[in-house]
């Protein structure tokens, strides 16, 4: 009997790539969400606007999909871990609660009618013939070109916001202003860093760290901790706003 490690094995090619991903799952889950979230145009979700899930659950056309593509939703979602803002976890719940309403049997049906519609349409021999009905002549549709992105902003660090804010408490001195609030210096930073408007935030700076805030605001919060320390800062709770405190020489 031949030994299975006499067996020939099939050869591999030198320059052959890996089916696993280079970068981990959620990286690339958070990447790419962000990337087509760019590319889908105001025009497309007003559109969509007028077309609900429930639309989708009650039409004959569009049932089976409909729920094929929401239990893949609530397969999948486990991967974007990255993206697990309260509002994302509270919208995976609400689709989940009308997942699980679902019955078996529903769901068997769904799986069967899906896979008979996938063998059909792969076969070339029922696609030579075979017309969609729901189609219509209709005007052609005028696509309004999407502008370019604006490139995105270095990430902003601690000592460049620490720069910032020395030169607005400095000039906060000079023109007798006593105090700011936290958007007062936020937007200050954000003209400053994004150049107006010419760049936006780095997709690390726009990551949530906690709070429901956003990694550069969190960073901003640190700089203004920084001064407090210092003593150029002190932050009065009751009216929300941070206290110039006098420069002495």
């Amino acid at each position: 009997m031949t030994s299975s490690s006499l067996r020939p094995r099939p050869l591999q090619r030198a320059n052959s790539e890996s089916t696993r991903p280079v970068e981990p799952i959620e990286v690339l889950c958070k990447r790419y969400s962000d990337q087509i979230l760019d590319l889908i145009p105001q025009q497309l979700l007003d559109k969509a606007k007028d077309i609900t899930l429930a639309d989708m659950l009650g039409s004959e056309i569009t049932t089976c999909e409909t729920i094929s593509w929401l239990i893949n939703i609530i397969k999948f979602t486990k991967f974007y871990t990255l993206n697990d803002t309260p509002d994302n976890v509270e919208f995976y719940q609400e689709l989940l609660d009308i997942k699980n309403l679902l019955s078996t049997q529903c769901i068997r049906d769904c799986f069967k009618l899906s896979d008979a519609l996938r063998v059909e349409f792969k076969s070339t021999k029922q696609q030579s013939y075979r017309t969609n009905v729901f189609l219509k002549p209709m005007a052609p549709v005028k696509h309004q070109q999407v502008p370019p992105q604006k490139p995105f902003a270095e990430e902003l660090t601690l000592l460049k916001a620490k720069e910032v804010i020395m030169d607005y408490i400095k000039k906060c001195r000079e023109n007798k202003q006593n105090d700011f609030t936290f958007i007062n210096v936020c937007e200050v930073i954000e003209k400053y860093h994004l150049r107006g408007d010419e760049l936006r935030w780095s997709v690390k700076d726009q990551t949530v760290v906690g709070n429901d805030t956003v990694q550069w605001k969190a960073t901003i919060s640190n700089a203004l901790q920084f001064f407090q320390t210092k003593e150029d800062l002190t932050y009065i709770t009751r009216k929300n706003v941070w206290y110039v405190l006098p420069h002495y020489v």
